[in-house]
C-alpha cells in the first residue's frame, strides 16, 4: 500500500510541479511578482476541495460520465490557457519590450493555469487519501505515501525550477518552451 500511494501521489504532484516550476522560471525573466501564486493556490486547493467533495454528484452527470467530461474539459482549458501562454510569452521575448497590460495578461494566464492545475491534480489527490483511508489499517501507508511522493515531486519541481533560472535566457527559453509543449500535448492527449 505504500509503495502503490507514492506512485499515485508523485504521479499527480509531479505535473503540476513541473509546470510551476516553468512557469514561475518564465515570470522571473520577465520581473513578474509571485503575489498571484499564492491567491491562485490558496483557490485552487479549495475549489479541488469542493470537487474532490461533490465528485459524486458530478459523476452522475451527462448519463453517468460526469467526472471524465470534467476532467477532459479541464485538461482542455489547461491546455488552451497554455497556448495562449506560449504564444504571448514568445511575442513577448521578440519585442523585448513589456508593457505593463502584458504583464498582466501573463499573470492572468499563469494563475487560470495554475488554479485549474490544482483542483484537476489536487482533487485526485483528495480523492485518493478519502478512499485509501476509509480502512484503518491502510491509513499510516498512505499518509507515509502522501509525504514521500508529494516530498518527491516537489523537490522535482524546485530542481527543474533551479536549473531553469540557472541557464542563460535563450537555453531557459528552449528549454522551458519544449517541457511545456510536452506538458500541454500529454495534456491534451488524455484529454481526446
Amino acid at each position: 500500500m505504500l509503495l502503490s500511494s507514492v506512485i499515485i501521489i508523485l504521479r499527480e504532484v509531479l505535473e503540476a510541479a513541473l509546470l510551476f516550476s516553468i512557469l514561475l522560471a518564465f515570470s522571473k525573466q520577465f520581473d513578474i511578482n509571485f503575489k498571484w501564486f499564492g491567491l491562485s493556490t490558496l483557490l485552487g486547493f479549495l475549489c479541488a476541495l469542493f470537487y474532490a467533495l461533490n465528485l459524486a454528484e458530478i459523476s452522475n452527470l451527462f448519463e453517468g460520465v460526469g467526472q471524465e467530461v470534467s476532467n477532459a474539459l479541464m485538461q482542455y482549458v489547461i491546455y488552451f490557457l497554455l497556448v495562449l501562454y506560449m504564444y504571448n510569452y514568445v511575442r513577448l521575448k521578440s519585442v523585448r519590450q513589456i508593457q505593463i497590460h502584458s504583464t498582466y495578461v501573463l499573470i492572468l494566464l499563469i494563475s487560470l493555469i495554475l488554479f485549474f492545475a490544482i483542483i484537476r491534480e489536487g482533487s485526485e489527490v483528495i480523492l485518493y487519501v478519502i478512499s485509501a483511508t476509509h480502512q484503518k489499517e491502510h491509513i499510516f501507508p498512505v499518509i507515509i505515501g502522501v509525504f514521500i511522493g508529494s516530498g518527491i515531486g516537489i523537490s522535482i519541481g524546485f530542481i527543474s525550477y533551479f536549473i531553469l533560472i540557472s541557464l542563460s535566457s535563450k537555453w531557459a527559453k528552449t528549454t522551458g518552451l519544449t517541457l511545456l509543449t510536452l506538458i500541454s500535448a500529454g495534456m491534451i492527449s488524455q484529454a481526446c
